[in-house]
């Protein structure tokens, strides 16, 4: 079940002159493999699914900021778009049945 509380927090010292972005990404750290849960499915020529590459971790040395390399980042104009692409992500996670849990996730994620 899908569930969102509507958020109606307004920023107050936001320059209304000024154009502002906000791009997220989801990623997926499963058995110490990074997956970039954004990414459009790959389809050999025979019609399967192919598995996804890991991605690579980066490191920007001038400000010591660690990130993932060639993720998926898609620009997003209202929370409802942000959610809907959270839900997108979560539906390709790695779920495994546990003793307590019948769709346990067996991964981290960074939204």
């Amino acid at each position: 079940m899908k569930i969102r509380i509507p958020d109606s927090t307004k920023l107050e010292c936001v320059n209304e002159d000024s154009a502002y972005a906000v791009f997220i990404s989801y990623v997926e750290i499963y058995n110490n493999y990074i997956f970039d849960l954004l990414e459009d499915d790959n389809v050999n020529e025979y019609g399967h699914t192919v598995l996804p590459e890991s991605k690579k971790v980066g490191e920007d040395t001038r400000s010591n900021v660690m990130y993932v390399k060639e993720v998926t980042e898609i620009e997003v104009k209202s929370t409802e778009e942000a959610c809907a692409q959270l839900w997108k992500g979560q539906e390709k996670r790695k779920k495994a049945a546990t003793i307590l849990n019948d769709r346990s996730s067996r991964s981290h994620s960074v939204f």
